[in-house]
């Protein structure tokens, strides 16, 4: 879910998350498949597979490569994509210097650059490059464009659909291979001509590098099943028989002396083809280098000795591009012990190269998985959205309902306390504890108003008198308290019984009040006995 919806699966070539790459290559009788695991920089070769085409007449080659297609199916556990390679005979080559840089920029324009180079129309295309220099202080990029026909590419993905395998990537064989060749450290520092060779049983594709750079890409009708079918001819051999025994002996141990020598002749006349397309392009590099290395791969590469009568012909050093090679520059692993050279291909597919990563003739996918990637990064914003938003508004809620359970606490401890202090008749809000409170306060205010600076003398002055007129241990007086407010006194307290109120109506006969009410009830705590002040002695 994750993966290149909120987070880049890899920036450049660092995967973030590991990505596990089967790439398919489809020879003429089998199947070679190899399964990489790209993790960080690091690339990981975990499963080599071959899978002979069946051998039935009765069936077209196409149907066979689908059976053998849904075999291997069975046998591929867990991948994330799968890249495939189309062989560089059904691919036209054209290599174009443009003004511009930026692989984006470069790919809107190269289908009105090649138009008039192509042998069939643009709309029977399908077109796609990779940049082998750029030039930033020029501005300037060389790249190579392949064109394949639309038919060819559509009959190669049904291949694929029939036998139930969703294909993420075609790329082209001699691409990848030169990408391979690029991640060698031994051939990095290579600044000279270089040419790459791949013999196969049908056709051989021939690659020439200057100073890194792949320039030409050319390929030639005649691999190594036209020279032993040369060989058998002449020499009535059995071809399957004389291919095994030239693969495992070499051509020096060959039965016959008449045999060997047709053999040489015969390998010798394709190696001379090849020297001459070679050296024709090199004339067209505009440069005083020479051929200074052959890399030789393929078929042919698995006959004993083959470098030597290379080196001979062109009259330069000839390396095999082994598999082992590329598993000892600290970047590429590998799970398998031996790698056959023959998985060169499917190897060079499956590893993740900065050359190739933007290259891919399938152009229906690509549009539609950036389709699909950004409907879903739209899901997942709109789904990360709405998570926020609704984050956002429970975090308010649960923030407003902690608040109001405290702004409620708070309340109901303040009423206490206001009850508490004043003893207010239940309040149920604060608002009306307040008033409650504040009618209260004023009440008690006004009574300590007489122990204000102005009036504290007249408080104990009638204090004083009081205490004359009031002889409370003869009718067992207990005051509970005192009010006073302007001109009057109110006693809160009570007497054991009614012979003490009577003479406490006695005694409050006292010339500072005015005569007073009629004591009833010998408990006033509630209800206190009120005195008025004779307004002549002042107040």
């Amino acid at each position: 879910m994750i993966k290149n919806i909120i987070v880049p699966q890899n920036i450049g070539s660092y995967y973030i998350f590991p990505k596990h790459i089967v790439a398919i290559d489809i020879g003429r009788h089998d199947i070679n498949v190899a399964l990489c695991v790209a993790r960080g920089y690091n690339r990981t070769i975990v499963q080599l597979i071959n899978e002979k085409i069946e051998n039935n007449n009765g069936l077209s080659y196409e149907q066979r490569v689908v059976n053998t297609l849904k075999n291997l199916k069975t046998k591929l556990k867990y991948y994330d994509s799968i890249n495939a390679n189309i062989a560089s005979t059904n691919v036209v080559f054209k290599e174009l210097n443009l003004p511009i840089i930026g692989i984006k920029k470069i790919k809107m324009i190269i289908p009105f650059e090649v138009e008039s180079l192509l042998p069939f129309t643009l709309d029977q295309a399908v077109i796609d490059c990779i940049v082998t220099k750029e030039d930033r202080k020029e501005k300037s990029s060389d790249i190579l464009v392949a064109a394949v026909k639309k038919d060819y590419v559509e009959q190669f993905i049904k291949l694929f659909e029939e036998a139930d395998l969703k294909v993420d990537k075609i790329t082209i064989d001699i691409f990848e291979l030169y990408a391979l060749y690029k991640s060698i450290p031994k051939y990095q520092t290579t600044n000279s001509v270089a040419a790459l060779v791949e013999v196969e049983l049908n056709s051989t594709k021939v690659a020439i590098i200057l100073n890194n750079q792949l320039k030409y890409i050319r390929v030639i009708s005649k691999g190594l099943a036209n020279i032993i079918k040369q060989i058998a001819a002449n020499n009535q051999k059995d071809p399957n028989e004389l291919l095994q025994n030239i693969l495992h002996f070499g051509l020096s141990n060959l039965e016959t002396e008449p045999l060997k020598l047709a053999a040489k002749e015969a390998f010798n006349e394709l190696f001379q083809e090849i020297k001459f397309t070679i050296l024709a392009y090199i004339s067209k590099l505009k440069t005083k280098e020479s051929l200074k290395l052959v890399l030789l791969t393929g078929s042919i590469a698995d006959v004993p000795s083959i470098h030597e009568l290379i080196e001979s012909i062109f009259e330069t050093e000839c390396h095999i591009l082994e598999a082992k090679k590329i598993i000892h520059n600290g970047k590429i692993h590998s799970k398998i012990n031996s790698i056959p050279n023959n998985f060169l291909v499917s190897i060079a597919t499956a590893l993740p190269s900065q050359i190739t990563d933007d290259f891919n003739l399938y152009v229906d996918h690509k549009a539609k998985e950036e389709s699909k990637i950004l409907t879903y990064q739209i899901i997942a914003l709109s789904v990360l959205t709405f998570l926020l938003l609704a984050t956002l508004s429970i975090y308010s809620y649960w923030r407003v309902r902690g608040i109001k359970k405290i702004s409620i606490q708070a309340e109901t401890q303040a009423i206490n306390d206001l009850n508490q202090t004043f003893k207010l008749k239940k309040p149920t809000t604060i608002g009306e504890a307040n008033k409650q409170a504040l009618k209260e306060l004023k009440k008690q205010e006004s009574a300590w108003k007489q122990l204000s600076l102005t009036n504290r003398y007249s408080f104990l002055k009638y204090l004083s008198e009081l205490s004359k007129c009031i002889n409370s241990k003869q009718v067992q007086l207990i005051l509970t308290s005192i009010g006073m407010k302007e001109d009057t006194i109110k006693l809160y307290g009570s007497v054991p019984g009614y012979n003490q109120l009577t003479e406490l109506q006695n005694q409050l006969q006292c010339p500072l009040f005015k005569t007073g009410p009629k004591l009833r009830d010998f408990n006033f705590k509630s209800e206190p006995i009120v005195l008025t002040i004779k307004t002549d002695e002042g107040t």
